[in-house]
């Protein structure tokens, strides 16, 4: 208190060389006045305004996914058949394939005569570039731009990935442009994988923190599967989606084959790698009771449960029924 006190009076109020800028501050009742719930952008998944990161290993099928959503929500239809997207002008700045590999993907899923996308492919874009930055601005003021899409998050920096207060500085960015009523998607490769059901963003931790949403792309069994890693001012959202590419004549779609949408909870990530590694060591087809023995009776059976039905959802655990009508469960 004795030095703030110092503070304050060796600093003159009256010193006209230096003019007063105070901040812009209001109170809580004027700004709750022209406050609103957040809209979806995708039903269920993603809100509008938002910074979202998409994870996953390398050809885990992370770009194809982001340009079916760009499909998608350039035509105001359905991703993956189940998700309604609102219609947006979206701009793909794509730093990791080239011309020629982001056009036939393009080509392949039917985006051919579409106003709604705006392509900008092996620009040497840099967000941490003030030029860059401002015509980057400039640009979504101009074209209308809702949704950006950057591909990928390495290559569109100079910073150290893991540098937390330099990660901090490009994200910080990123939200700047999500704050002009742009909806923001950052494909970013993978660190450790967990168990092929979700995997980590690589780098620094302020990576995701910086989020509002992180979604995780995987494969099992010839499927994407799409999980949900951290999810901000999410009321609800489904949590696990298998998705599928079929070939509909000569073109791709993705669609949406199981998924489940049970309420979220902060230790369901940490159970469900406890039980993976649970049936690795009872090295046998188990109950649930088994599971919950292993566990050291650590978690609720209801949580376990729960976990455990993730895990088949997305065919990480093996789900067996009994002549007694007895579920067993082994690796998938």
């Amino acid at each position: 208190m004795l030095t703030h006190k110092l503070i304050l009076k060796n600093y003159n109020m009256n010193d006209e060389s230096e003019p007063i800028n105070p901040f812009e501050i209001e109170t809580v009742a004027d700004a709750l006045r022209n406050y609103k719930e957040r809209d979806f952008l995708v039903q269920n998944l993603i809100h509008e305004d938002t910074v979202n990161l998409i994870v996953g290993q390398p050809k885990s099928g992370k770009s194809f996914v982001m340009l079916f959503l760009s499909k998608a929500l350039s035509e105001g239809s359905k991703f993956a058949n189940m998700y309604t997207c609102k219609k947006s002008k979206v701009l793909i700045i794509d730093e990791d394939d080239g011309r020629h590999t982001v056009l036939s993907r393009c080509k392949s899923i039917g985006i051919v005569k579409n106003d709604n996308i705006l392509l900008m492919v092996g620009k040497g874009f840099q967000i941490d570039n003030d030029v860059d930055f401002k015509r980057l601005r400039d640009t979504i003021a101009k074209e209308d731009i809702n949704v950006l899409v950057l591909d990928s998050f390495l290559k569109i920096h100079r910073k150290e990935e893991n540098n937390a207060s330099e990660m901090r500085d490009v994200t910080q960015r990123l939200r700047a442009i999500a704050n002009l009523g742009v909806t923001v998607f950052v494909i970013h490769h993978a660190g450790k994988s967990f168990n092929g059901i979700k995997n980590t963003a690589r780098g620094s931790q302020e990576i995701t923190a910086g989020m509002d949403t992180v979604y995780s792309i995987g494969n099992k069994k010839g499927l994407i599967i799409l999980s949900s890693s951290m999810l901000r001012d999410l009321k609800e959202s489904d949590d696990i989606i298998s998705l599928e590419l079929v070939e509909k004549g000569k073109l791709m779609e993705l669609k949406c084959v199981n998924k489940t949408s049970e309420p979220r909870d902060r230790k369901d990530d940490a159970i469900r790698i406890e039980i993976v590694e649970a049936l690795k060591k009872l090295n046998k087809p188990s109950s649930i009771k088994d599971v919950v023995t292993a566990l050291l009776n650590n978690h609720k059976e209801s949580m376990i449960r729960r976990a455990m039905n993730r895990l088949v959802a997305c065919g990480e655990v093996k789900k067996e029924s009994t002549t007694h009508n007895k579920s067993l469960f082994t690796i998938g």
